[in-house]
């Protein structure tokens, strides 16, 4: 058999430092804003659309444009910062055109902007409260870059030959023998979520986490043992609260995206945990007079290698996703990778801890007996060691006398021959 590593030492080691970074996740998550700290200052979430209400517009610029200008110009006209580059392939590639994603919610100040409002304009609606800021940012997008954009050479040819396919381009103007007139600055999509929608949103993610959970409280309860189940559970809440921390910490928007991902990883962190319990269902029919210690060390030391190699396996083509991906897929990557870190840690060393510590509860007589019987041996075997360093320190000393006798004589003779 491979050799056994002691978990269970390593565990106490772990155990301080995951307490830690539960209460770093803690911290960022629910310590309010306006609590001043420093750099200890709580981030709270950075919640998306879905969430919280607003809209989502994919703006097109045929021009091409930098996404640092489009986040200027889009918080200079009320939108707010959050603006992700979109990826074209050479197919929706038209001339220079550059492609962003601009994600707007309602903050408290718009709330309370649009209920002014609305004693004037009782009909106001978010969408069209936001629709006027977003027009603002078109008449400044169209100051920059120019209101017109002209396809000629190749881009014309490009742009006529998908006109002939019947495919749609946005803000055509005109289209003549040698040449197309775009409007520069074009909204793709509109996406709206209104404020009682994205409320029945967060309800909806809520009890749907809360429902997977219980659903595998009792899968695990049925199959193994309820106090399994509890301790699988506690480490599925250590690795939602660690994602949702690193969420939190580095500010990535939390949308519908990032709860998928934590669904995921719940999943695949409850399985690598299951592999370890059965295996260590299956050691204790086998180890029967085995202290739980032992059996726990045992079964985790036999499943460490295919824990590893499944951690790593994962990981890599997650971060390849997260390098490449795109930034519509950057959130969900960076919640698998998180999630999977964390639900490697929080199956060897947390919910294991915490299966070890009720078996330890519950069989404390059988743990008396196998500790007084180890205690018994060991009492044996230093008295045979005594036993035995006994005879051995009497034949050397018998050994050693005769060497001085020896000695002695051999002194004699030469002391005769002298005389």
């Amino acid at each position: 058999m491979k050799r056994v590593i002691d978990f269970v030492k390593i565990q106490k080691i772990m155990l301080p430092i995951i307490i830690v970074c539960m209460l770093v996740s803690l911290w960022t998550v629910f310590l309010p804003k306006s609590l001043p700290l420093g750099f200890l200052t709580s981030k709270n979430f950075n919640v998306g659309i879905d969430f919280q209400g607003g809209v989502s517009q994919r703006i097109t610029v045929y021009s091409g444009a930098s996404i640092e200008k489009i986040r200027e110009l889009a918080k200079e006209a009320g939108l707010g910062s959050n603006v992700q580059e979109v990826i074209l392939n050479e197919k929706q590639q038209i001339g220079k055109a550059s492609s962003f994603l601009v994600k707007t919610g309602l903050t408290e100040d718009d709330e309370k902007e649009l209920e002014e409002l609305r004693k004037t304009q009782p009909d106001l609606t978010p969408a069209q409260y936001l629709g006027k800021k977003t027009e603002k940012m078109f008449e400044m997008l169209n100051k920059e870059y120019g209101a017109e954009y002209k396809l000629t050479g190749e881009d014309f040819e490009e742009a006529n030959a998908k006109l002939q396919n019947e495919e749609k381009i946005e803000g055509i103007i005109s289209v003549s023998d040698a040449e197309i007139v775009l409007k520069n600055a074009v909204n793709d999509s509109t996406n709206t979520v209104s404020p009682a929608s994205s409320k029945g949103m967060r309800g909806q993610a809520i009890m749907l986490i809360a429902f997977v959970v219980a659903v595998i409280l009792l899968y695990v309860t049925i199959r193994f043992k309820f106090q399994f189940a509890v301790a699988g559970v506690l480490a599925l809440v250590h690795d939602a609260l660690i994602c949702l921390g690193m969420v939190s910490l580095f500010e990535i928007e939390l949308d519908l995206t990032v709860v998928a991902a934590i669904l995921t990883i719940i999943g695949y962190s409850i399985n690598d945990t299951i592999v370890i319990f059965d295996r260590v269902r299956e050691n204790s029919k086998i180890m029967k007079d085995e202290h739980p210690d032992k059996i726990f060390n045992v079964s985790l030391s036999q499943t460490l290698g295919r824990t590893f190699i499944t951690s790593i396996t994962t990981l890599f083509p997650v971060i390849a996703l997260f390098i490449f991906g795109g930034s519509n897929i950057k959130g969900f990557a960076f919640v698998i990778m998180i999630g999977i870190v964390a639900g490697t840690i929080s199956t060897l060393f947390l919910a294991s801890t915490i299966a070890l510590a009720f078996e330890r509860s519950l069989s404390k007589d059988k743990i008396k007996k196998i500790e007084a019987i180890q205690e018994r041996e060991e009492k044996k075997a230093k008295e045979l060691a005594n036993s035995e360093n006994g005879d051995a320190a009497t034949e050397a000393s018998a050994a050693k006398g005769e060497d001085i006798a020896i000695s002695k004589k051999t002194m004699m003779k030469l002391m005769g021959k002298k005389k």
